[in-house]
């Protein structure tokens, strides 16, 4: 079954107060958003788009070096998670199947919970954690 992932990359983390993107802060050496970039490529999604926006140069610096056969979106302003989505229209507009929206700073999702939730039937499917 085919199916797209889109990671959300974009926001600041203003919790963290660095200048550094939320999603490049190193959990056991490598950035958040390697482990979701990782999981995300080992699933089987046949392509995956990173929204970028906060922190976007060293951001796409990292896509560069270390994934750069995904395909990067940009979101101008932090207008909220939908925003967020919204800004990939573009990198996703003659696609008409699945799309499976990961946040860039889940470094614990897994690919076999990537590709469940792809095969999953329905409009919308939901994965959280706690």
């Amino acid at each position: 079954m085919e199916f797209k992932v889109l990671v959300l990359a974009a926001g600041k983390g203003t919790r963290f107060k660095s200048e550094l993107p939320k999603v490049l802060h190193k959990i056991l050496g490598k950035p958040m958003l390697w482990y979701v970039l990782k999981s995300a490529k080992e699933s089987g999604a046949s392509e995956v788009v990173v929204v970028v926006g906060h922190g976007r140069e060293m951001v796409e610096e990292f896509l560069k070096e270390e994934f750069p056969e995904v395909k990067v979106a940009v979101q101008k302003e932090q207008l909220g998670t939908g925003h967020a989505v919204l800004s990939a229209e573009e990198s996703l507009r003659n696609y008409n199947g699945k799309v499976v929206v990961l946040n860039g700073d889940m470094p614990l999702v897994r690919s076999e919970d990537i590709r469940r939730v792809a095969e999953t039937e329905g409009d919308m499917v939901v994965l959280s954690s706690t």
